[in-house]
């Protein structure tokens, strides 16, 4: 996939709630929607007058019709009101990195990425929204001894974030289940997804910016690992296909390019 306005314009919802607006992968897919005529409200917890990386992200978002942005915490906020005539959420608010998990900040990644996300999804059920696209991560898999992940792979987090985003995921494909939620959900694991505006902690951010100064580049492990990487279009693209007619009322999937994905 390539361009990600085209691919999805056929399968995109009227009304749409994007949390995590302010960030890499929301503004893009927030972008997108509005391309395609979804109106959307973008959640984000990070203030675009006070956060440079925020204003950064959403400057492309700037006057677009069809879009308004709130600035209010998941764990605090009233979520109602924001989902009315909502046809789907993507839910992609929550704290990401795996270093800086361990540690005295694990209680902001289980409030942000688990509390948050309960809170949401009470949320929908009561509003009757019929779709919830949740971001999860190929870190859930956890190590593979150098093999490909597949689907079917029984997770095996290995980092205290990894954990928050699979009990995050669970979280959401319980509710799913109920027979009186009339939410259906999908679980999208990305994988390592890059592009403009990348947080630059990312691997590929480093790499590259190593490349360009001649910088050393810090590797973990020998070296030999492999890891798919997936591009900010594709993810996007394949975000928005994951909102159309669902085939299973709760389900998990892979966010990769169409290569055997490897995450060791």
């Amino acid at each position: 996939m390539s361009d990600s306005h085209s691919a999805a314009t056929a399968s995109s919802p009227r009304r749409a709630l994007v949390t995590g607006a302010a960030g890499f992968i929301g503004s893009h897919l927030a972008h997108a929607l509005l391309q395609t005529g979804t109106t959307v409200i973008g959640l984000d917890r990070r203030d675009p007058a006070r956060d440079q990386t925020a204003a950064a992200n959403m400057a492309a978002l700037h006057g677009l019709p069809g879009y308004m942005h709130i600035t209010a915490d998941l764990l605090t906020c009233a979520i109602d009101p924001l989902l009315i005539d909502a046809d789907v959420i993507f839910h992609l608010a929550g704290i990401p990195g795996v270093r800086p998990s361990w540690g005295p900040q694990f209680s902001e990644y289980v409030n942000s990425n688990i509390l948050a996300t309960q809170r949401l999804m009470d949320a929908a059920t009561r509003m009757h929204v019929p779709r919830l696209v949740v971001a999860s991560s190929s870190s859930v898999y956890g190590p593979t001894n150098g093999g490909p992940s597949v689907e079917g792979d029984h997770p095996r987090p290995a980092s205290p974030y990894a954990v928050t985003k699979l009990a995050e995921e669970q979280l959401c494909l319980a509710h799913a289940s109920r027979a009186d939620c009339p939410t259906s959900v999908i679980a999208l694991r990305y994988f390592t997804v890059y592009g403009p505006r990348q947080r630059p902690d990312m691997f590929t951010h480093r790499a590259l910016r190593a490349a360009m100064t001649g910088e050393p580049l810090r590797l973990y492990g020998d070296g030999h690992q492999r890891r798919d990487f997936t591009y900010i279009d594709d993810a996007v693209a394949a975000t928005i296909s994951a909102a159309g007619p669902p085939s299973t009322r709760a389900s998990s999937t892979s966010a990769a390019e169409p290569m055997p994905p490897c995450s060791t």
